[in-house]
């Protein structure tokens, strides 16, 4: 199993014996020790959600309706952790999925600077990892 790259997607279920789960984008590559990537969701669009960037059918294959990136939801995580995850060989838990392209990736990095919802010590972070200077 290989590591995980700035662009990956990964599907996260909740908890075993329920349909609710996420996708996840890997916005850097890993970094630090232990190994971190940073990565947020996408959820549903609702009429509460942040709409700093708004996906169509389209935009990715795992997309259907519209959705919103959940800035909010920027944070670290070992990839340890998710190659454990991995490992378990249960794709209703864990399964990774279709990398997004460069130009929704790009999109994402963009949103995130912007949304008012994005954790400021996490973005900082995204920031230095990506080498921008803004």
């Amino acid at each position: 199993m290989a590591s995980f790259q700035a662009g990956d997607t990964f599907f996260v279920r909740d908890k075993v014996g329920t349909d609710k789960g996420h996708l996840y984008v890997v916005l850097c590559a890993p970094y630090g020790k232990p190994l971190l990537v940073l990565a947020l969701r996408f959820n549903t669009a609702q009429y509460d959600s942040d709409n700093t960037l708004i996906l169509h059918p389209g935009d990715h294959p795992f997309i259907n309706r519209p959705t919103v990136v959940s800035f909010h939801s920027l944070k670290k995580l070992e990839v340890e952790k998710l190659l454990h995850l991995e490992r378990l060989n249960m794709p209703d838990m864990f399964e990774r999925k279709a990398p997004v392209s460069s130009e929704l990736l790009e999109r994402i990095i963009e949103g995130a600077k912007k949304s008012e919802d994005t954790p400021e010590l996490i973005l900082a972070e995204l920031k230095v990892q990506l080498g921008l200077k803004e």
